[in-house]
Parts: structure tokens; C-alpha cells; sequence
């Protein structure tokens, strides 16, 4: 009886392991908690962030100032995903200024670049035709990998560089960079990888644009206040700070701690399926004692 009960356990401990393993290839954070910054002052304006439950926020103080913060992954924090199968899910909101969100990526053999989320695979969204920036707003939905790296910026109409796409069709993401422009709060609740079949888009996809007339009066301020030497300081530190980064090795990061719930049916199969092979096996071992 002792050896039917510990082989129940390796069983079932067996069958743990391997649906937490299918599990955790699910979902990856692009803003993992803890991380830790590096600051890039403007106008003697720093970006101040605040971990939350359910959302980190960056803050600047200061119209007319852009800071930046920006982090480089562990090494068991960079996301590596194929574009075939994967989608960037993003859920956050912009007030009181704008913001630019970059992604640091490497080609696996010490090649560093940049690319922004502020894309047109964002849809119909108001922005900075100037910088690229996004204005004032609540930005939800989920961007295909595959449209992704084959999207237009709005600043300059610059592309993904292709060369960051591995011969294995992936991408690797090694940071993040987040702008607070004109002292606007960055609440951002999801930066996630998420595998396409688990995508679950919010009920309201749409960005969120400001009332008209806020909008007019938001851009004429910015005409005035952002120059073309402002876009170039900006473009020029994006590059520096991802030149600067150490080539890391590509491991896929840890998993988010939100477990698809498309694999909840299979776990329930896999575990009874498991506890009627077990039932088998104390039924003919009865017998075989009788």
C-alpha cells in the first residue's frame, strides 16, 4: 500500500511540473516588478516611478522638459518570441503631457536596437506629428508580433529593422525606455507577450483621444514649445542608450503571474485522465496480491 501511495505522488507531482511547464510559456512582462532604472534628466527634471499592485507609474513635473527611464532585462528577463505566434498586449494611459515607449532589442550576436510602440499599428490615435509622441489618452488592445515588425512609426515613417528578426522568426527583447514629455503621468497596468490563442482583448479597444477642441489646443502649444532640435536630442539618446547596452544572451524570460485560462480545460483533463490510470493500477495490483 506504502509503494502504491508514493507512486500516486510521483505521479501527480510529474503531472504538476508539466502542465505548469505548458503553462508558463504563455505570457511574458515587458515591465517586470523590481526592475531597476536608469534615469535620463531634462531641464533638471527627473521621471519618478511607483510600483503598484496593478500598475507602475512614471511621472514627470514640468511642461517642456522630456526625461526618460529606461531598464536592461537579467538575463532571465529577456523575452525572446516568435512573431507567427506571439502579440504585444498594452493597456495604459497618458495625462497631463505625452509620452514615447521604446523597445530595446538584440540580434543575438551583440547588435543592439530601438523600435517605439508609437506605431500605426495603434490605429486611429492622436499624436505628435512633430516627435511621434502620444498625446493625452487611454491606449488598450493587442498588436500581432507579425504587424509589429512590419509597422510604420509615426516619427519619421521608420521601420523595424528586419535584421533583429532571427533566422528562427523571433524577436528578442532585452528593455524598455519610457519618456515623460510636457510632465505627463505614465500609468501603464500591461506590457505583456501573450500567445495568440490566449490574447483577450479589453471590451473597449478603441484609444480614448481628447475632446477636440483639447486636442487643437494641446498640438498649437506643442508646435510652439517642441522644436526639431527636440526630436533630434531625443532620437540621438534613444540610440546612445541602446548602443550602450551589453549583448545578453537570449533566454526567454519568466512567465507573467497570470495563467492562460485557455489551458484551465486541459489541466482539468490531464488530471483526471491521470487519476483513472492511477485507479487502474491499485485495481490490478489488488488483484495480483489476491
Amino acid at each position: 500500500m506504502k509503494r502504491i501511495l508514493v507512486s500516486l505522488f510521483a505521479i501527480c507531482l510529474v503531472l504538476s511540473m508539466t502542465v505548469f511547464s505548458v503553462s508558463a510559456a504563455e505570457s511574458y512582462e515587458l515591465i517586470p516588478l523590481g526592475s531597476t532604472w536608469s534615469k535620463t534628466d531634462n531641464g533638471g527634471v527627473s521621471v519618478t516611478i511607483t510600483e503598484g499592485d496593478d500598475a507602475i507609474v512614471f511621472s514627470g513635473s514640468v511642461p517642456g522638459t522630456w526625461p526618460c527611464a529606461d531598464t536592461y532585462y537579467d538575463s532571465d528577463k529577456i523575452v525572446t518570441a516568435n512573431i507567427d505566434e506571439y502579440s504585444l498586449v498594452y493597456d495604459f494611459t497618458v495625462s497631463g503631457g505625452n509620452t514615447n515607449i521604446n523597445f530595446y532589442f538584440t540580434d543575438g550576436f551583440g547588435g543592439s536596437a530601438t523600435y517605439t510602440i508609437a506605431n500605426n499599428t495603434l490605429g486611429d490615435v492622436n499624436y505628435d506629428a512633430g516627435s511621434g509622441d502620444l498625446f493625452d489618452g487611454e491606449y488598450k488592445g493587442a498588436i500581432k508580433l507579425s504587424d509589429f515588425v512590419n509597422s510604420t512609426a509615426f516619427l519619421n515613417e521608420g521601420k523595424f529593422n528586419s535584421e533583429f528578426i532571427t533566422e528562427d522568426n523571433e524577436i528578442i527583447f532585452t528593455g524598455i525606455q519610457v519618456y515623460s514629455v510636457n510632465g505627463a503621468t505614465i500609468t501603464v497596468r500591461a506590457l505583456d507577450i501573450v500567445a495568440n490563442d490566449d490574447v483577450q482583448i479589453p471590451e473597449d479597444t478603441s484609444s480614448e483621444a481628447p475632446a477636440e477642441s483639447e486636442a487643437v489646443s494641446e498640438a498649437e502649444s506643442e508646435a510652439e514649445s517642441k522644436t526639431e532640435s527636440v526630436t533630434e536630442s531625443k532620437t540621438e539618446s534613444k540610440t546612445e542608450s541602446a548602443t550602450e547596452s551589453e549583448a545578453v544572451s537570449a533566454t526567454e524570460s519568466e512567465p507573467a503571474d497570470d495563467a492562460s485560462e485557455g489551458l484551465g480545460i486541459w489541466l482539468y483533463v490531464i488530471i483526471g485522465l491521470a487519476v483513472i490510470a492511477v485507479i487502474a493500477v491499485v485495481v490490478v495490483l489488488a488483484k495480483k496480491k489476491k
